[in-house]
């Protein structure tokens, strides 16, 4: 076995992975934290670190999809989750490192919410994460974190619609308005965008990038007038499900995310179709144009698109 867990035998007959089924060596079924780098665009990653994280009363501990953060003050955090057989044993957390990834430590579950799984995590301005969450409410839901006493606040449901039992992404813009500061959140909204706490892929519909501003006292008003309407290439089904966000230098949004599921599962005839858009964020923002603090029904216009590529990806490639 070798750095990467590869195993290849002398006589050549065995060529795989440690963690793969036909394995000559079996690993305890559970699940392993996988670290890995690259320090050159991803052009090479280095050799892997396993990471003793995960609890002895939990079934399992996942890394959530998506994107970590570096905090100003160099903390990396990658939100993650721990799963215990069913559903509503879900509850979000995340794993950290102050020394540039050298040693890792993991926070504490948050509690109080009914369950919380996959989240998306967020830096304010005075240093609070803020962690959105899927969540089984049909809204948007998000709670924050003081690094400073290590303590969650109290989780808030926003009035947007959206499928809830889903993927979230989320990112801080790099610009302000009026001196606040802009939030921006990928999710779908469900059918007829009236929400929903269902994961099937036919509840995973209309996807919406949101955009809200943030308060002095950290609430947020959603401006309905800047929602964007993120388009599918199957206009019949306007499937969206998991996604990423990210602000190109030209400061456009961009967004990789799934809008068609042929099946669910593994094998040849199992896989999602993913699409990549962009988008142009309006910083034209008009006093009357935001909504409450605790979010409004987002029935906003679609900016244009720049630029869009469909790629396709099979399970096991």
């Amino acid at each position: 076995v070798d750095s990467y867990f590869n195993i290849k035998s002398d006589d050549g007959n065995t060529n795989t992975n440690l963690f793969f089924a036909d394995s000559p060596y079996k690993v305890v079924r559970t699940g392993f934290l996988y670290l890995t780098k690259s320090t050159d665009k991803g052009v090479t990653w280095s050799e892997p670190t396993l990471l003793n994280l995960k609890t002895a009363s939990e079934q399992v501990c996942l890394v959530a999809p998506g994107r970590g953060l570096v905090t100003k003050d160099g903390t990396i955090v990658f939100p993650c989750y721990s799963y215990n057989g069913n559903e509503g044993s879900q509850q979000s957390g995340f794993i950290y490192s102050k020394d540039n990834g050298n040693s890792w430590k993991r926070s504490s579950a948050l509690a109080g919410a009914n369950w919380s799984s996959e989240s998306a995590v967020v830096e304010l301005s005075d240093g609070t994460l803020r962690f959105f969450y899927r969540n089984g409410t049909g809204k948007l839901c998000y709670v924050d974190y003081s690094m400073t006493s290590n303590q969650w606040g109290t989780s808030v449901a926003t009035s947007l619609n959206t499928n809830s039992n889903c993927q979230i992404s989320a990112i801080t813009y790099s610009k302000t308005v009026d001196g606040k500061q802009v939030i921006l959140v990928s999710c779908p909204t469900g059918p007829n965008e009236a929400g929903s706490n269902l994961s099937g892929a036919s509840y995973r519909l209309n996807g919406k990038i949101f955009v809200g501003l943030v308060n002095d006292d950290k609430t947020i008003d959603w401006q309905t007038d800047k929602t964007m309407s993120v388009g599918s290439k199957h206009s019949e089904t306007n499937y969206f499900m998991y996604s990423c966000l990210t602000e190109l230098k030209d400061g456009s949004i961009g967004i990789l995310y799934e809008d068609n599921e042929n099946k669910w599962g593994a094998g040849d005839e199992c896989y999602y179709e993913m699409s990549y858009a962009t988008y142009t964020l309006d910083m034209n923002f008009s006093s009357d144009s935001s909504g409450d603090s605790s979010g409004g029904d987002a029935e906003g216009t679609l900016p244009s698109t720049k630029n869009t590529k469909e790629v396709e990806i099979k399970v096991g490639e």
